[in-house]
């Protein structure tokens, strides 16, 4: 088995100012539970897991370098919370503010995959692409995980992780698993999972896609451009 370290995360209570913040900020009852279903089958299988700050804990300072950089503390980090897509790109809420890739950065030197368990990671009909390239990527960042659009979660939609690490561990490849995983445990039209790989020129970001597993997953970046691949 290849040295992997992987990460999970979550916010489930938010605490925003304004009337209407309890609508708009509602808290996720389950948020805990697809990380952590996640987490729990590949602790089994002898992947190294890591539980990370969640809730009150969860704070842009652990995000953005002032106190740690969670994101770049493993390989591999699954981030659970509500999110959207603004013209500041994806934005991932904490407890108290939110979490712009575009100003921290997602990885610096180890993270290579990340799953962003939350609304909005892009919406396919807006040039999410140009978006995300503006994003500092660490070199070894090779995929992202996610949703167009709207993502449900409740008891049974939070299975999704459980499905995913199952998938995961069969040999099946990242995004496939992902996408599976999704589709398996969805009963609506709501959460449409996509898988982005990264590459230095559009040939590497679908190699990434077609091929990268748990067992090989590519290795840094090179080139000073970034590609993205996409699949459904």
């Amino acid at each position: 088995m290849p040295h992997l370290e992987i990460g999970v995360t979550w916010c489930s209570i938010f605490k925003r100012p304004g009337v209407f913040a309890p609508i708009s900020f509602r808290a996720l009852k389950y948020a805990y539970r697809a990380p952590s279903l996640f987490a729990s089958k590949m602790t089994t299988a002898g992947y190294p897991v890591r539980s990370f700050a969640c809730d009150e804990e969860l704070r842009l300072a652990v995000f953005d370098g002032s106190v740690r950089t969670i994101h770049d503390e493993v390989d591999f980090l699954y981030f659970a919370s509500h999110g959207r897509f603004e013209p500041t790109g994806c934005e991932a809420f904490l407890h108290l503010t939110d979490w712009l890739p575009l100003t921290t950065g997602v990885g610096k030197s180890k993270l290579k995959i990340i799953v962003f368990d939350t609304c909005e990671m892009i919406i396919g009909s807006r040039d999410w692409t140009a978006e995300w390239s503006k994003v500092n990527m660490g070199p070894n960042v090779r995929m992202i995980l996610g949703f167009d659009g709207s993502a449900a979660s409740d008891q049974q939609r939070a299975l999704r992780g459980l499905a995913f690490a199952e998938a995961l561990l069969q040999g099946r490849t990242i995004a496939y698993s992902w996408i599976k995983a999704v589709r398996s445990t969805s009963t609506s039209q709501y959460s449409r999972a996509v898988a982005i790989g990264l590459g230095d020129d559009d040939a590497d970001a679908q190699s990434v896609l077609r091929s990268a597993t748990l067992a090989a997953i590519p290795g840094v970046r090179t080139g000073n451009s970034l590609s993205f691949a996409y699949t459904y």
